[in-house]
């Protein structure tokens, strides 16, 4: 959800569906955004309304008008989650570990790279599995790590902070 829209990817039909509230404040069809060439999983919006969208060959860039702007060279190899923050960074689940987390610039280019497999401070044991990951309005990263059933809390230059426990099965 963003200020205006209720942004779903539809993966199956190979699009992104955009609802919008009406006069009872109940969300309604809006508009879709359709691409034949991808299976979008997930979906990131920054904060000037552009549409980030993972689909099977990585990262497509639109403009809050669904104009196309950019493919982002991004490994998308196994990943489901990814998040941009407010300074348009993305962080995402390395697409051949998935216990690693890059963190790329609004163009593509890998900035740095955190984590590891471990169940120490910092180390994630995903076992295969795709965590998932979160800003907050001060760019800390919040990632789970779902075999070590806690979430970790990274600073914007992937150093860890804090983590605690969660209670979480399957």
């Amino acid at each position: 959800v963003d200020d205006k829209y209720l942004n779903v990817t539809d993966w199956s039909n190979h699009r992104l569906q955009r609802f919008i509230k009406d006069r009872d404040n109940s969300w309604i069809y809006f508009d879709s955004l359709e691409n034949s060439d991808n299976l979008y999983s997930a979906i990131q919006i920054d904060s000037t309304g552009n549409i980030y969208l993972q689909g099977i060959n990585g990262i497509q860039l639109y403009d809050p008008t669904k104009k196309f702007l950019s493919k982002l060279s991004v490994s998308v190899n196994n990943f489901r989650r990814f998040v941009v923050d407010k300074n348009g960074n993305i962080f995402v689940q390395n697409g051949l570990d998935c216990n690693v987390v890059n963190k790329y610039d609004s163009r593509g280019t890998l900035l740095l790279s955190f984590g590891n497999f471990g169940f120490s401070d910092g180390k994630f044991n995903n076992s295969g599995w795709t965590a998932d990951i979160v800003s907050d309005s001060i760019v800390n990263i919040y990632a789970l790590d779902s075999g070590g059933k806690r979430v970790q809390k990274f600073d914007n230059n992937g150093d860890f902070v804090k983590a605690w426990a969660v209670n979480i099965s399957g």
